[in-house]
């Protein structure tokens, strides 16, 4: 990929390890789904902070606001990426939103073990706040994610919406890193 695009890779993320069916047996939704929580010191863990860092030094003057995970196919790990890396993120000092723009096929709430009743689409759609739909882990104290919410019948207008543009304005002032799971 690096030779045909002519642009060098961020990072290489391996699989992670599986853990055994006893150690899972005391760990909340998030920590048997998000690694980097429960594996601090493995190579999987230590990919994405190679990732935070390749990120954070990517671009001139700052650190990006705004980082959208995006690919051809479905299946190929955008939700495993964005999930681990804000968290990732938001193990220093930076305040992290993690957001489920996935509004076909979203994935974020359950893997932390949320409700998906109110999300992007009801605070879009005016029937929620902002602050209604945002939840939070004990985990992740420096992370909020806003899940998708609701499929609605037209996800590519409601995501190309003034609205929207509007939104993602208001989540900049708040927020240092706004991670995006997108389809």
């Amino acid at each position: 990929i690096e030779t045909v695009m002519g642009m060098p890779s961020l990072a290489i993320i391996p699989q992670s390890k599986r853990t055994s069916a006893e150690q899972t047996a005391t760990m909340s939704t998030a920590q048997r789904n998000i690694h980097v929580l429960t594996q601090p010191k493995s190579q999987f863990t230590e990919s994405f902070r190679a990732l935070r860092t390749s990120l954070m030094l990517a671009t001139a003057g700052q650190p990006p606001k705004y980082i959208l995970f995006t690919s051809a196919m479905p299946s190929e790990g955008k939700t495993t990426i964005a999930s681990n890396l804000a968290c990732i993120l938001s193990q220093s000092d930076a305040r992290v939103l993690l957001m489920d723009a996935d509004l076909r096929r979203s994935n974020i709430h359950h893997r932390f073990g949320l409700t998906g009743k109110l999300g992007l689409t009801t605070v879009l759609a005016g029937t929620s706040t902002l602050e209604e739909a945002v939840q939070h882990i004990p985990e992740t104290p420096n992370m909020d994610i806003l899940p998708s919410g609701p499929v609605p019948p037209f996800p590519t207008e409601m995501l190309s919406s003034e609205t929207m543009q509007k939104l993602m304005e208001k989540l900049g002032k708040t927020y240092t890193h706004i991670v995006i799971d997108s389809p």
